[in-house]
């Protein structure tokens, strides 16, 4: 459960969806708050509002179309959020080529982080700086070894905080819990 105030509602944005396993997962344990799901992708999106459907959660989250690339602009109409969590894309272009066949497998645009891996990490660091509210958190998942490089680049937005880095279940640095400060 995602802790909060008695009576808050949360606003909660996944950036970069795609099959939009964790804002359903977290939209089906958190009833009550408010989620919204956005990506480049229409296949993607396509999937994610019918795995919402299946897990009965359709109408509790809002999915939207945008590339954060081009800027999320559109999403300050939106309001603040409370927590933004992402898993986006960290491979950096010339690594696609030597993953595992299985990973080959998924769409492209899924991997390609850019020439070194952080072009979305970037854009995100700049949207949370006015997306984020002023309690809220980021939640990023990163690609083994770029912890430092994030970790820079989150800081030099100046209003956020690395608060916490968490090893997944290869015993990776795998996930950054960031704060406004």
């Amino acid at each position: 459960m995602i802790a909060k105030k008695p009576g808050q509602r949360l606003r909660i944005l996944d950036i970069g969806t795609g099959s939009g396993n964790i804002i359903v997962s977290l939209a089906k344990r958190n009833p009550g708050h408010i989620f919204y799901a956005i990506d480049v992708s229409s296949n993607a999106l396509k999937v994610a509002t019918t795995n919402a459907a299946t897990h009965n959660v359709l109408n509790h989250i809002t999915f939207l179309h945008g590339d954060i690339l081009r800027g999320l602009d559109f999403l300050a109409k939106e309001k603040e959020f409370d927590i933004i969590i992402s898993n986006p894309p960290y491979i950096k272009t010339n690594d696609i080529e030597t993953l595992s066949c299985e990973v080959q497998q998924e769409p492209r645009i899924a991997l390609d982080g850019g020439a070194d891996g952080l072009c979305f990490y970037r854009e995100i660091a700049r949207v949370c700086a006015y997306l984020l509210s002023a309690d809220g958190v980021l939640c990023l998942e990163i690609g083994q070894g770029q912890e430092a490089q994030i970790t820079e680049i989150l800081l030099k937005v100046g209003s956020l905080r690395v608060q916490e880095c968490f090893k997944d279940y290869l015993d990776i640095q795998g996930i950054i819990i960031v704060k406004r400060k």
